[in-house]
């Protein structure tokens, strides 16, 4: 599939996970293999991080968050493997937890990396620290699972 075709269909899943369309994600996963599923999930979950990476550019930290979160919840889990999905749900309450630091910061804009950066090493760098190492923590554990499955 050329590039252009490959972003359409990437483009047209996205915008049918963040409209919520879950009759349709069902139907793309029911036939699915297990690590078809835990593909499909990660594919998703890279093309939402680079939304997410961006998005707080014209909104804050925590609406990005927030929208990123509720995108992952509307995947398909359905033919994943347990442990699998165990791992990417603490994964995404790492993130959620991380507005307890963000919410504080609603008037920062930019690319995420940048305004982590600015947090990282501000007056709630050592809490923030903590849970941007929770995020990778977990997601070390969703690629763990992931490789052994």
């Amino acid at each position: 599939m050329n590039k252009w075709k490959f972003l359409i269909v990437l483009i047209a899943n996205i915008a049918l996970i963040s409209c919520g369309n879950k009759k349709v994600q069902k139907e793309l996963a029911m036939h699915a293999s297990a690590k078809e599923c835990i593909n499909y999930v990660i594919a998703m979950d890279d093309s939402l991080g680079t939304i997410r990476n961006y998005a707080c550019e014209d909104q804050s930290l925590s609406e990005t968050i927030d929208d990123y979160v509720h995108s992952l919840d509307n995947l398909s889990f359905s033919n994943c493997p347990p442990a699998f999905t165990a791992a990417f749900e603490e994964h995404k309450e790492a993130w959620v937890n991380t507005k307890e630091i963000t919410d504080k910061y609603p008037e920062l804009r930019g690319e995420m990396h940048d305004l982590f950066a600015i947090i990282e090493s501000g007056p709630d760098s050592t809490a923030f620290n903590n849970l941007v190492a929770e995020i990778w923590s977990t997601w070390e554990q969703v690629e763990f699972v992931m490789n052994i499955e």
